[in-house]
């Protein structure tokens, strides 16, 4: 029990019990109340006659117009008539409210998250996940409240039904490190379809093979014990208030995890980009044996790569018949006597200008080598390259395969992957398009001409 008595607080337990059963004789209009710490004492006549007609409403289902601390006053209300109300159903009508009122009211998020879990421990009872369904994902606090890590997998992976396209956004964005919700293929009706539904059948799949169990997780991260006060930042009596102590996994700070899921994700969004034929690839994708057997299996049975078009022999065409050119011609004699003819009109028009030349030229001009446009051309992709990206394109083009590719940039200091990341982002940019495939360390075909000028 909690050993620190304040008068207040107590003397808002014996308060809550008697206004619990008094009953408004009529709607009373919105009256604004604030108080840090609200308590029946602060209100004013109005004011307490508007949190009686406010209250009533939302015991039927009526969220009307209010204000934060009306709200607090009947959630502290709750918790002191925890000898008195169904507690299962009290977590319900403070959830209600919670998801009522919590887009005007952003300090609900801020304590509900806890307070929530305090009250589910300390009695025994279950939170009804599926009715933070539409509010969990919007909060932005999950790192700091062990309501996610206490409820996550029950919330998540609780049945294959509960597997959907929203919730694995949710999962994403508390257990990734990366989001394929951000990249800009998924921009694209055809291929956000196709990602949603190849994700959610493939995530079904794990959890029917046991992949989501909470024993399957355990080794992303050790148990810790919390113990803390209840309640804290509410008005609570000694009698309600309790310490609370539990052990738990904090799974959503497990770098490991996170890691694990984003490359489960990266290798789904590769193999859909392969059955769409898109060319680029995300590298550094990091998985055991079974998981990437069970996701190249699925979608190569479900999902295959686009069949390549069969080459079918044709014969040459027969040469159409060409019209003959009439033969011309030419006058040998004529043509002097017109080339005679304009020498002397250019004589007369030249006569009495005289042009000097120096014996040096202005301005030296080398015109003896050739340079590509893409070497000298501002903001074209060669422009935008280093030097050892260059080389880097210089020696796939040679033929270097991928070991000699890192060995070569290892000892140059630079890390392979982000090297070739670099170089498709820059193509991205310029030309809309990757110009290396990161999976084996190859220039695309299309491309080697262009970039063979480099």
């Amino acid at each position: 029990d909690w050993r620190g008595a304040y008068s207040y607080s107590n003397d808002f337990y014996a308060a809550a019990h008697k206004v619990h059963g008094i009953f408004p004789d009529k709607d009373a209009p919105y009256t604004p109340f604030f108080s840090y710490m609200p308590q029946y004492t602060d209100l004013s006549a109005s004011q307490y006659e508007f949190y009686l007609s406010w209250r009533d409403n939302v015991r039927k289902g009526n969220y009307s117009k209010t204000d934060t601390s009306y709200i607090f006053l009947y959630i502290y209300e709750i918790f002191a008539l925890d000898d008195v109300l169904d507690h299962k159903a009290s977590l319900e009508i403070i959830i209600n409210m919670w998801e009522a009122y919590r887009d005007n009211h952003a300090a609900l998020d801020k304590h509900l998250c806890d307070w929530l879990t305090d009250y589910a421990l300390i009695h025994n009872v279950s939170i009804p996940m599926e009715m933070l369904s539409s509010i969990l994902p919007k909060i932005r606090l999950k790192q700091h409240s062990i309501l996610f890590n206490l409820y996550l997998f029950d919330y998540l992976f609780l049945s294959q039904e509960r597997i959907t396209c929203e919730n694995i956004r949710f999962a994403c964005d508390v257990l990734c490190n990366y989001s394929p919700f951000a990249s800009r293929f998924y921009e694209d009706e055809a291929y956000r379809k196709l990602f949603d539904e190849c994700t959610v059948e493939v995530f079904r799949k794990m959890y029917s093979l046991g992949y989501f169990s909470p024993q399957n997780f355990s080794h992303f991260q050790q148990e810790v014990k919390l113990s803390r006060p209840s309640y804290l930042s509410a008005v609570c009596s000694a009698k309600n208030k309790k310490n609370v102590t539990v052990i738990y996994r904090p799974y959503i700070s497990s770098e490991l995890l996170k890691i694990s899921f984003s490359n489960i994700l990266k290798h789904i969004e590769n193999k859909i980009r392969v059955h769409l034929g898109y060319r680029s690839r995300l590298s550094g994708i990091v998985l055991n044996d079974g998981m990437r057997e069970l996701i190249d299996n699925f979608m190569k049975t479900n999902y295959p790569p686009p069949a390549k078009p069969q080459k079918v022999f044709s014969p040459p065409e027969a040469v159409p018949h060409v019209q003959k050119i009439k033969k011309v011609e030419i006058d040998f004699e004529k043509a002097k006597r017109i080339e005679d003819d304009s020498w002397q009109t250019t004589e007369k028009l030249t006569e009495g200008l005289e042009i000097i030349y120096d014996d040096e030229p202005e301005n030296n001009i080398d015109i003896s080598r050739s340079t590509s446009v893409a070497e000298v051309e501002e903001g074209s992709l060669a422009s935008m390259l280093t030097p050892l990206e260059k080389e880097t394109i210089r020696m796939l083009l040679g033929g270097a395969n991928q070991e000699e590719i890192q060995h070569f940039l290892l000892k140059e200091g630079a890390l392979p992957d982000a090297v070739l990341d670099s170089v498709n982002e820059k193509a991205l940019e310029i030309i809309g398009d990757t110009v290396i495939d990161t999976s084996d360390y190859t220039v695309i075909q299309e491309y080697a001409d262009e970039l063979s000028s480099f």
